[in-house]
């Protein structure tokens, strides 16, 4: 799931300068990477090697419960990747094997089934299984990690926060000092934040690849929302050109695009982000520009492809992105499907009640012609403190 990825404001609604207050920085070549490509294996070829070790080993010990949660840790961490959400399925599977024939102190499969939890949305279960395993082992680092994006997607940063405090203290690195930007910037801390990027990118070291692009990728967006394109293009770039290939950086690139009205240009990234990630959102933001084409039997079959994507999701999976339905149906425009929009936002907020959450069901209470619903929604999600022009907009331009 893309979660930076959202329906496109006209360039005609934007207030350049709304907050100006933040000072960019001015260097062409922002966040050099320091590593080179031999210092360190491709990290999903050399998943790939140790799912095929592990499942020999199994084939000839099946009662093997450590082999089985190193199994379902690499295939957890192969659907996060990849987005291959039957390798998390598969992950499910062989943690439970593990704790069947180990159920005592084996604390790295109850935290495969926590990270299953998380894909699912289900974040009240994920923080339990972390918060137990704390419990049982101090200092649990998967667990720490697990905390922070977990309470993040349920919209509790501040708690978050707190456990992103004690995953620096225990470990100082890269990812840890990320983790705390994001709980920064979900409570509008964006000076604390952005001093929490810098030391992140401080702490980069060889082995970290797609840890340092989704680093770059993120300062990127932070610029970008508050609407500084050029800084925001910059971190973007780089993180480009450490995984040139990451598609949640190739779609954000295309989304500055289309603010710097270049629809081609934007299309070419959003077709490359989707080769690379099937993911729904990247097809509306190319039917938005078949739009503007006036090309709009491409821009409905490109929606239609987006809604079969995510309603099959729904239907057969427990992975079901409801905000991507109603963000669907909110594009299409079809007044008919209004309750729909509504019905499917509402769902999202149940699982995820932070800021971009309420943003959806603002756009889908104005969508279904309710102002007022909309007007506490997206108060609901400014509220949050979190920056992005977007929400202030939107409620500006609420009649």
């Amino acid at each position: 799931m893309n979660f930076f990825l959202k329906l496109f404001l006209p360039l005609s609604l934007l207030a350049p300068g709304v907050f100006s207050q933040d000072v960019s920085p001015a260097e062409d070549n922002i966040a050099p990477y320091a590593y080179s490509e031999r210092v360190f294996p491709d990290s999903l070829g050399h998943m790939r090697k140790e799912e095929l070790f592990l499942r020999k080993k199994i084939k000839r010990a099946s009662g093997n419960a450590l082999a089985q949660s190193s199994l379902a840790g690499v295939l957890a961490s192969q659907s996060q990747l990849t987005g291959d959400l039957s390798k998390m399925d598969e992950a499910e599977k062989f943690a439970k094997r593990s704790l069947e024939n180990l159920p005592y102190y084996n604390f790295s499969a109850r935290m495969v089934l926590a990270e299953v939890a998380e894909a699912r949305h289900q974040f009240p279960e994920a923080i339990k299984i972390a918060e137990d395993v704390l419990k049982e082992s101090k200092g649990n680092v998967s667990a720490l990690n697990l905390l922070v994006t977990a309470k993040l997607g349920f919209g509790k940063p501040a708690e978050a926060a707190r456990d992103a405090d004690i995953l620096i203290t225990l470990v100082p690195e890269m990812t840890s000092y990320t983790f705390r930007a994001l709980t920064r910037l979900a409570q509008g801390q964006n000076a604390e934040a952005l001093s929490d990027f810098q030391e992140a990118l401080k702490r980069e070291s060889a082995g970290e690849k797609s840890s340092s692009a989704w680093l770059r990728m993120l300062m990127g967006r932070y610029y970008f929302r508050i609407l500084d394109l050029e800084t925001a293009k910059k971190y973007t770039d780089s993180s480009l050109k450490v995984m040139p290939d990451y598609h949640a950086a190739l779609a954000q690139k295309g989304e500055i695009a289309v603010m710097m009205n270049n629809d081609e240009e934007a299309m070419k990234l959003y077709q490359k982000a989707y080769k690379e990630r099937q993911e729904p959102p990247y097809l509306l933001a190319m039917a938005d520009i078949h739009e503007r084409r006036n090309e709009h039997r491409m821009a409905e079959k490109i929606r239609f492809k987006a809604e079969k994507i995510v309603r099959k999701e729904i239907e057969t999976t427990p992975y079901g992105h409801y905000n991507e339905l109603a963000q669907i149906l909110i594009n299409r425009g079809n007044s008919e499907e209004s309750a729909q929009a509504v019905e499917a936002a509402q769902t999202n907020v149940t699982q995820r009640m932070n800021g971009e959450s309420y943003f959806v069901l603002a756009q889908a209470f104005a969508f279904q012609g309710n102002i007022a619903e909309a007007k506490k929604a997206i108060d609901t999600a400014i509220a949050t403190k979190e920056t992005n022009f977007r929400w202030v907009q939107f409620r500006d331009n609420l009649k």
